[in-house]
């Protein structure tokens, strides 16, 4: 009975410790989180799943806004995924992958997927406990289908190229095996192209290239004036902290609609990632061209000018770092 107890009450800890900071406090924290991968990961690791979620869509945000270069912007995405990636609650893991193909930009996205094959997804990470092909599989698969859902949901151009990326990352992580892997995501992807775009960053035959994929996606003006997405040299060197073995926290199926069958990934994959607004206080550290708020049905949305009625509003919503 008192070991009982005590294993409840030490699974009520974690629980509150998992949840201790609010979205509110989190956001104190924002342009914090944005420049150091170590204030990341602790807000990250004491936010409840669904807010890991909203405050890495934030950071994102936060981080498109940044007026530096195409390969600065890359080493942030990088190691603010990295963070949110290696602290996300458990069951929360498809979700915040789904959101980082979703929200980082698509520059970053061609490093984060051989970077991340190799230190967060490899399916050799962990030599004490083997992946087998049929769990390669279903967690690629599942994951996969979790960010084209999420893509589906955002009115950007370059849903298509994104979700090729997340596939060639689970194509290289899983070091060829099962043979028909990179058959089947590639497949999935419903576009004529991707078989292309794949065999391009994989390099057969001839010099490694990301040029297909980003040379097909946004121009500069669909860009909000960030620059078009064309093929620079953004392929940056990040710090090397080891690899983690995060394969295995993956979901092996979601549903129709992308999401995990948890009630914990429900919350994060339901989010609706345009009503979070970014705290004002970004607006005093360079970061103007941040809204002040995402939610287009406010008054105070960045595409309404003042006197405009929100009903009459027909443009799409896009996101503002997209």
């Amino acid at each position: 009975m008192k070991k009982v107890l005590t294993t409840g009450i030490a699974a009520m800890a974690i629980a509150a410790a998992a949840g201790a900071m609010t979205l509110s406090e989190a956001n104190g924290k924002l342009a914090e989180a944005a420049e150091k991968a170590d204030t990341m990961s602790a807000v990250t690791k004491g936010l409840s799943a669904g807010d890991q979620v909203k405050f890495l869509n934030s950071v994102n945000g936060a981080i498109a806004a940044m007026p530096v270069s195409d390969a600065e912007k890359t080493a942030k995405y990088v190691d603010a995924s990295k963070a949110a990636l290696k602290n996300a609650a458990d069951g929360n893991l498809t979700a915040l992958v789904a959101e980082t193909f979703a929200t980082a930009s698509l520059e970053s996205l061609a490093q984060m997927n051989e970077q991340f094959a190799k230190e967060l997804f490899n399916r050799n990470a962990d030599a004490a406990h083997p992946v087998s092909d049929a769990d390669m599989k279903s967690k690629a698969t599942a994951t996969l289908d979790a960010v084209k859902a999420r893509n589906a949901k955002s009115d950007v151009s370059n849903a298509d190229e994104r979700n090729a990326l997340a596939a060639l990352m689970f194509i290289r992580a899983s070091e060829g095996k099962p043979a028909d892997l990179r058959k089947e995501l590639t497949d999935s992807l419903g576009n004529d192209e991707a078989a292309g775009w794949i065999a391009a960053a994989l390099g057969e035959g001839e010099p490694k290239t990301y040029e297909p994929i980003l040379g097909t996606s946004e121009s500069e003006e669909e860009s909000g004036g960030r620059g078009a997405a064309v093929a620079p040299n953004v392929m940056v060197q990040t710090p090397a902290d080891g690899t983690a073995a995060l394969l295995g926290g993956l979901a092996d199926t979601v549903g129709s609609d992308g999401k995990v069958a948890s009630s914990i990934s429900d919350v994060a994959l339901d989010m609706d990632a345009t009503q979070y607004a970014l705290p004002e206080s970004l607006t005093d550290v360079g970061m103007n061209r941040v809204p002040r708020t995402l939610n287009p049905e406010k008054p105070y949305y960045n595409g309404i000018k003042r006197g405009d009625s929100v009903e009459e509003e027909d443009e799409p919503y896009r996101y503002p770092y997209e």
